[in-house]
């Protein structure tokens, strides 16, 4: 059955966003913001950003989830109140503090040999980006994107043959990670339990946000949120990320409305 569009849901948005302890929880890059060729370049569209900051007045949390650093992802971002969680859900932000989860602590010194070992991008157009705990490799703006892309995989896995990490993919982006039970899904179990919600959001474009997705639907599943995942669609549709949300905005504009339609419900009880 293919996945409806979140305006068929809108009865249930409501009751999402007006149960006291709703927690909205997104993903950044191209959910948020356009997607940029290049990590330095994002900023979230001037709608979302005015919409997110009226929220954060209004909800328990908000929080942003992301494959970036914790501290780039707040540089980046720059506005108060958010709960900042980066690295996949390996790190958070807390009084200015990034804390590490300790599983993937552990791990810091081998990623910091696999960075030294794979050295400086030899590719034009591929850029390497270490983050201490987890490191990523992007090209899409290399020529031949999908030739680099094998050349890419088949360096990455020759290195990592003696350093155990695990290799995921991206949209035109290949994550280097630790292999331990910490990504995006557990940073929403982890929201979720702190901040008591009853209710919860999640948003998100891309492989990573899977396991969000999944663990949205966990905890609907066993009665602790009433909870829904919207997929994000952009310049690519990626099967897997369409086919495990509830529901789907059409491009970040689209997300305008849906946070527009949230920020409107809420308002209606605040």
């Amino acid at each position: 059955m293919a996945t409806a569009h979140w305006t068929t849901v809108k009865d249930t948005l409501q009751q999402i966003a007006q149960t006291p302890r709703f927690g909205l929880l997104s993903d950044f890059d191209g959910t948020l913001c356009h997607f940029q060729p290049y990590p330095e370049m994002p900023h979230m569209t001037a709608r979302n950003e005015q919409l997110i900051i009226e929220l954060t007045k209004l909800l328990p949390v908000v929080s942003l989830i992301s494959g970036r650093a914790a501290l780039e992802l707040e540089s980046v971002v720059q506005l108060p109140g958010i709960a900042y969680v980066g690295n996949h859900g390996m790190e958070e932000l807390r009084d200015g503090n990034v804390i590490v989860v300790d599983a993937a602590r552990e791990w810091e010194e081998r990623m910091n040999g696999f960075y030294h070992e794979l050295g400086e991008p030899t590719i034009p157009g591929v850029r390497h980006q270490f983050k201490r705990v987890t490191m990523s490799v992007t090209y899409r703006y290399a020529d031949q994107p999908e030739k680099v892309r094998l050349q890419l995989l088949d360096k990455l896995q020759t290195i990592n043959e003696k350093y155990g990490f695990h290799l995921s993919e991206g949209r035109t982006i290949w994550e280097i990670k630790p292999p331990i039970e910490a990504n995006k899904g557990t940073a929403i179990a982890a929201l979720v339990k702190e901040h008591q919600l009853e209710t919860a959001i999640y948003l998100g474009d891309d492989y990573t946000d899977v396991s969000a997705f999944e663990s949205i639907k966990a905890l609907h599943a066993a009665g602790q949120i009433n909870g829904l995942s919207v997929a994000v669609l952009g310049e690519t549709d990626i099967p897997l990320v369409r086919e495990t949300a509830d529901v789907l905005a059409n491009s970040v504009e689209d997300v305008e409305d849906l946070l527009a339609f949230i920020l409107e419900k809420r308002l209606a009880v605040s």
